[in-house]
């Protein structure tokens, strides 16, 4: 948890630490090594906009790299439309750091009722996404998904009635370690 640095003991939400240097009110400061604070020297000139992605509800979010197609894909459980699992493509644009989304793809049209992880899978160019299907008895499931420009398309889901959802969770893993 972010705290605010002052000096009322009192409130919760502050926090007391050593400064190291002068610390000009209303400037963004870091924790360093050693416990004290400092002045943040600059910020990054790589970084871009905010921008929203999906307008509903979202939770279970999980990204991955598509390093053949140089895009992201970002699969989610769609709060705002029935708890769907949903999957949307984005594209950063490195000229000014900005990125834009393609159209969200539904990847589970039940109830899905966890995200375990999503991976990229360089030897086949896809995505492997692994939840838990609400509406199959919670059973996990694996779907392996195609970026195709701004778009994603979807195979057909496996449901993986044996496992688990740690050991989802470690193939997936193993996927992305394969990949360094």
């Amino acid at each position: 948890m972010l705290r605010v640095i002052g000096n009322d003991e009192s409130l919760p939400r502050q926090e007391h630490a050593v400064a190291s240097g002068a610390l000009t009110n209303g400037k963004a400061v870091v924790v360093n090594a050693d416990g004290t604070v400092s002045v943040v020297a600059e910020q990054a000139s790589g970084v871009g906009t905010a921008v929203v992605f999906e307008s509903g509800a979202t939770s279970n979010v999980g990204v991955a790299f598509d390093s053949s197609n140089n895009k992201i894909v970002i699969a989610y459980k769609d709060g705002g439309n029935s708890n769907q699992g949903t999957a949307i493509v984005g594209t950063v644009d490195s000229s000014d750091n900005s990125i834009s989304f393609g159209t969200a793809a539904v990847f589970e049209t039940g109830n899905l009722s966890e995200m375990y992880q999503i991976a990229f899978d360089s030897n086949s160019n896809r995505v492997v996404i692994a939840y838990s299907d609400g509406g199959n008895s919670n059973y996990g499931t694996a779907i392996v998904g195609t970026v195709s420009g701004t778009s994603i398309s979807f195979g057909t889901a496996v449901v993986l009635k044996v496992l688990i959802r740690h050991i989802l969770t470690l193939f997936l893993t193993l996927i992305q370690i394969k990949q360094l």
